[in-house]
């Protein structure tokens, strides 16, 4: 006789003996291959082991798909140096005026940080300069709606 976790109640081996201790409950014994199993001790071990291997399996499939998309990291002496400029936006007056500044400056390609000081109406770019330079930068100022000089 063994307790069932799935019914709450216990599984026989056969009706006959569950007529002996449930009268009149003979369609709630059952004798399946999981309850023998399990009773044994087998199925747990049996399951751990298949999700171990279906675990290292996907662990490697993983790791050569991310190897296969080329998801290396860059070298320090492959990346270029950035280049620095500081703008003056002498009709910068308030944080929306540069949160506007900074969306238009981090749209350009290349432009890597765009940090804004408001009471000294400064903005400062890192970027790079094979990919976009300083009028370019200027540019984009100018289109959202402000002027920029070389600070």
């Amino acid at each position: 006789v063994l307790w069932s976790y799935q019914t709450g109640g216990f599984i026989f081996s056969s009706p006959a003996i569950a007529r002996d201790y449930i009268p009149g409950a003979p369609e709630r014994a059952r004798a399946s291959l999981s309850t023998m199993l399990a009773a044994l001790g087998l199925v747990t071990p049996f399951f751990a082991i298949g999700f171990m291997v279906m675990s290292i399996f996907g662990i490697l499939l993983n790791t050569l798909r991310v190897r296969a998309i080329g998801f290396e990291r860059e070298d320090a002496a492959e990346v270029e140096p950035l280049a620095e400029v500081e703008l003056l936006v002498p009709n910068m007056v308030c944080e929306g005026c540069a949160e506007k500044i900074a969306s238009a400056l981090r749209a350009v390609p290349g432009v890597r940080e765009v940090r804004s000081k408001v009471p000294q109406k400064h903005v400062y770019v890192r970027y790079e300069p094979t990919t976009v330079d300083e009028e370019q930068l200027k540019d984009a100022v100018g289109q959202a709606g402000f002027s920029a000089l070389a600070a």
